[in-house]
């Protein structure tokens, strides 16, 4: 995506490298279905709510509000990576839900934050054609939070 030049002809060849992208992710996606293939639609249906609610929270924010999550967001990555690194030495129960809802927060916030540049570019551009990079991000995203949920 971002390594293909920025002219009016690339935008077929990014958007089939999104969609292939995408494609593969979902492939590897594969052994979430194993663990219980119910509950796949309701977690895609908690994760697009979540997603929607957030998106609509910074959408309606006032214009910059969420851009300085990003110093939150760091320290709960680093957070998070510490916890995983507990989980490696302690099988606990406690450390592996707060992991989770660490997690959790934290995408969240990704998700507001994410929404907030995208709308700051936007606006500072007159209009952003850049949306195959951030329809990326956004599905990264969820992909992520899919992940987290469904652990």
């Amino acid at each position: 995506f971002f390594m293909t030049p920025d002219n009016g002809n690339s935008l077929g060849k990014q958007m089939g490298m999104l969609l292939g992208f995408a494609f593969l992710t979902g492939l590897g996606l594969s052994h979430l279905l194993q663990m219980d293939p119910a509950l796949v639609p309701s977690d895609l249906v908690i994760t697009s709510a979540v997603f929607a609610c957030f998106t609509g929270a910074a959408l309606y924010a006032p214009d910059g509000q969420y851009l300085n999550l990003g110093d939150t967001c760091m320290s709960e990555l680093s957070t998070i990576l510490f916890l995983e690194l507990l989980i490696i030495f302690f099988k606990s129960q406690l450390l592996i839900r707060a992991h989770r809802y660490i997690g959790l927060a934290f995408f969240c916030r990704c998700i507001m934050r994410t929404t907030q540049v995208m709308i700051r570019k936007a606006r500072a551009r007159n209009g952003d054609r850049y949306f195959i990079e951030y329809s990326l991000d956004l599905f990264i995203i969820f992909v992520a939070f899919l992940v987290i949920l469904r652990e």
